[in-house]
């Protein structure tokens, strides 16, 4: 009996816990029985170990594939949704403009003006923030 290498055993051991799922529902993924499972952990599987092993290790990459697929997806969004904020900020930076070039020109600017005002101020923090998250996210994947 060959035993199976200490790398698979942890790795799986590690899917286990990340994921949540028992033994019998790795087993599943892994298209094996549940004391195949039992037996490759506890180091008295008389199976292949090898092919166990590969098993696993695909097993991990596919679910690591779609984790990065998924924080891809993340990372798009919002972009896609900083560059909206973007784009609405520099806007209303315009209405404030027009607004201080033409003070008198229409009645209650001063308080569409410290609104205006405030919606840039907010909309700055929210980028901000955004992209001190995307920069976190990425710096995660690295």
């Amino acid at each position: 009996m060959r035993e199976p290498s200490k790398d698979a055993k942890n790795a799986l051991l590690r899917y286990i816990k990340e994921v949540g799922v028992s033994q019998a529902e790795a087993a599943r993924r892994l298209s094996v029985s549940k004391a195949t499972v039992s037996l490759f952990l506890r180091g008295s599987y008389r199976g292949n170990n090898g092919k166990l092993a590969h098993g696993i290790k695909q097993m991990i990459e596919e679910r690591d594939g779609r984790r990065e697929s998924v924080d891809r997806r993340i990372q798009d969004y919002s972009l896609c949704y900083l560059g909206e904020i973007a784009k609405r900020t520099g806007e209303i930076v315009d209405d404030i403009t027009e607004l201080q070039a033409h003070p008198g020109r229409n009645p209650g600017s001063e308080k569409r003006l410290e609104l205006a005002r405030t919606l840039v101020r907010e909309n700055l923090k929210c980028i901000a923030r955004g992209f001190d998250d995307l920069c976190a996210l990425e710096g995660e994947n690295d």
